[in-house]
């Protein structure tokens, strides 16, 4: 009967150690993919950057064929710059989804008391908090993008003219400013956020040491 209860205590502690791996494992990889989807939301970011400093060139390129005609066509240098944008801002919202899914997957090793539960808070609040503000942000960008392209198409309007040729600059002008204030309210987050990773990546590396 002794020996019973020795194998049954010995047997649930294997399963406990099992369960406690599985966990790490688990966290650990899902805060690697944070990691990568971060990253991935800040090149995303970059790229539409430097997609707004190419629009000036573009709308010289397209201004210089001499047909106004082409500014309302799909294959015109600046429509292209606006595509390549809004094909960035879906990955981003595609990324932002999968965020969410690592952080259901994160907050289940808050079972094992074993794992710094305390960081996975710090980090949920975080993304929740990026999330808000990328949120507002790819929203506002969408559809400033859908009233860029119509300003833009404008132009090729036969009674178009000076005045309302400037309107368009302007217009423009003012969907960028727009964008680069809600911008400046994302990006403090990922520091924030990328702090937080490392902090539990340190604490994971512990535990691993720990087990070998």
């Amino acid at each position: 009967m002794k020996r019973f209860k020795y194998l049954l205590i010995l047997l649930c502690s294997c399963l406990f150690l099992v369960a406690c791996d599985n966990s790490l494992t688990r966290v650990d990889r899902a805060v690697g993919l944070i990691q990568e989807d971060t990253t991935a939301i800040l090149n995303d970011l970059t790229e539409i950057q430097t997609q707004e400093k190419n629009l000036q060139a573009a709308f010289e390129t397209d201004l210089g064929q001499n047909d106004l005609a082409l500014f309302n066509k799909n294959d015109s240098q600046v429509e292209k710059n606006i595509q390549e944008r809004k094909s960035r801002i879906d990955d981003i919202n595609k990324k932002r989804t999968h965020l969410q899914e690592m952080l259901k997957e994160l907050s289940q090793g808050t079972d094992n008391k074993n794992l710094p539960t305390d960081k996975f808070q710090d980090i949920s609040t975080a993304i929740n908090q990026l999330d808000q503000d990328l949120a507002t942000y790819v929203t506002d960008y969408a559809a400033n993008l859908a009233l860029e392209s119509q300003s833009f198409k404008s132009i090729a309007n036969p009674e178009s003219n000076y005045q309302s040729f400037f309107d368009v600059l302007k217009n423009v002008n003012t969907l960028s400013t727009t964008n680069l204030m809600n911008l400046d309210k994302v990006l403090p987050h990922f520091e924030k956020l990328n702090a937080n990773l490392v902090n539990l990546k340190v604490e994971l590396v512990k535990l691993k040491e720990q087990k070998k």
